[in-house]
């Protein structure tokens, strides 16, 4: 059984208003709707995953992939008259509730299974690495804050990104704050 939040952003009322009808059918899942990207809350900790229109696919990019306490995998898009370029698991507005339920939980299920391998836990001194990005570091930063040479930072920073499939800086910043790593207001966002 699957259970946790899936986000469902569109900008129109009636498709984000009718998926999220729909996704409220499956046991232990809780929706909440989102007409734009940029209102997301980061601090939710037990997301599944997201339905998102293509249009909110380069907001989502830019942050890395928001992830939170649960990792969520599954990204749901929704298509309505176009199919766009990528590999993410989709679903049509004019998909029936039936297949729409049935893709929901197939992703789920599937990326719920794989975030359990242990192999993917980051390291202490890996997790060392991740605050000082989180915190606008350079690797020479981090290599002299943390007594290691510049070679062994860009590994662990090479293995962190692998591990939590998470490219970007922002990326990694917002999973260090929703991990409790780093608080928000040690952030500098002015440089």
């Amino acid at each position: 059984m699957i259970s946790g939040v899936v986000i469902v952003v569109h900008s129109n009322d009636i498709v984000r208003k009718g998926l999220s009808s729909i996704v409220r059918g499956i046991a232990g899942v809780r929706v909440v709707e989102q007409a734009v990207f940029g209102d997301f809350d980061f601090r939710a900790t037990d997301i599944l995953g997201y339905m998102i229109e293509p249009s909110a696919l380069s907001h989502f990019k830019k942050l890395g992939g928001v992830c939170a306490k649960s990792k969520p995998k599954g990204i749901l898009i929704c298509v309505d008259s176009k199919r766009i370029d990528s590999d993410l698991p989709f679903i049509e507005t004019n998909f029936s509730s039936d297949r729409i339920i049935d893709i929901v939980t197939e992703t789920f299920t599937a990326s719920k299974t794989s975030s359990e391998n242990k192999d993917n836990e980051l390291s202490s001194r890996e997790v060392d690495v991740l605050k000082c990005v989180a915190l606008g570091m350079s690797n020479k930063e981090i290599a002299d804050k943390l007594f290691i040479s510049i070679h062994t930072v860009i590994t662990h920073r090479k293995n962190i990104t692998a591990k939590l499939d998470i490219k970007s800086a922002s990326g990694l910043t917002i999973y260090a704050i929703m991990e409790g790593y780093i608080e928000p207001s040690s952030i500098d966002i002015r440089g």
